[in-house]
């Protein structure tokens, strides 16, 4: 399994290696993600009352929406953190570049409505927006924090340790524990 996930690493970037994606990958995962959990809520919504969409607004509701998060991730620069060290940081840009969204795309939403143009009136309701957005926030910050182990685990240069006791250090004990395990200068 090691073997093929660094196969495929070496396809995706090349002789280089730095094991870093290109932004302009990134930044199409994000927005397949939007796409995906689109989908998703929309497969929810034909559960609950099958027959009440029809497929050609389907593709004129996940464009828009699309676009209303595009402009949102270009603008808040969500793509731009090196994946293998998602953080805290990068969940915040996620968060901010949903709202972001949202806010756009209620505008929009409010618009639409307030001047009835009929050629418009595909426009998602205000619910689904707010269940798109929250699905790619989660999705998206899973998938970073998944990345981000996926690389720790099999592509991080482990050396060998020398063990060491954390001796009367209470709650800090923990935080030691992590800053010498992700120290790479250290072995310890």
């Amino acid at each position: 399994m090691k073997n093929l996930i660094k196969k495929i690493a070496f396809v995706l970037f090349g002789k280089s290696s730095s094991y870093s994606f290109p932004r302009i990958w990134i930044l199409i995962f994000d927005c397949l993600m939007v796409l995906l959990s689109y989908w998703i809520i929309m497969a929810i919504q034909w559960y609950a009352l099958p027959g009440t969409m029809l497929l050609s607004s389907m593709f004129e509701q996940s464009f828009t929406i699309l676009m209303a998060f595009l402009i949102s991730f270009l603008l808040t620069k969500s793509y731009t953190g090196l994946i293998r060290y998602a953080g805290f940081k990068d969940i915040m840009r996620i968060l901010w570049a949903c709202l972001l969204a949202l806010t756009l795309l209620f505008v929009a939403k409010f618009i639409v409505t307030q001047v009835q143009i009929e050629a418009l009136s595909f426009f998602p309701t205000y619910y689904k927006l707010f269940a798109i957005s929250v699905l790619v926030l989660a999705l998206l910050s899973l998938s970073r924090l998944l990345i981000r182990r996926v690389y720790n685990e099999y592509f991080r240069a482990h050396r060998t340790a020398v063990n060491v006791v954390i001796y009367g250090a209470g709650d800090a004990g923990p935080i030691t524990q992590n800053a010498l395990a992700q120290d790479t200068s250290c072995q310890y």
